[in-house]
């Protein structure tokens, strides 16, 4: 009896390449997957009022300084710095 026609020299050569590109397909959606849990974790709502507090803070720190120049301004002495943001 013949053995059966195969036209490959080498059997598995010939899957080695889409096995390859499978396996990088899938490494790359994981980390992509991570990726994305990481941000939903990261816009929890217990995480978005820690954002939100700091933003708040960041805007009286600016209403601060924007104030400081008006603030020296006013000042009756001119030799006064105003650079810590006092009169």
């Amino acid at each position: 009896m013949k053995a059966p026609l195969n036209l490959a020299h080498q059997p598995f050569r010939n899957e080695r390449l889409p096995t390859l590109l499978l396996g990088l397909g899938t490494v790359a959606l994981a980390l992509a997957t991570l990726r994305q849990s990481v941000i939903a974790y990261e816009l929890l709502p217990g995480r978005a009022r820690d954002v939100e507090a700091e933003v708040q803070s960041l805007e009286a720190e600016t209403a601060r300084l924007s104030a400081s120049p008006r603030a020296c301004a006013a000042s009756r002495r001119p030799t006064r710095r105003c650079a810590s943001g006092r009169p």
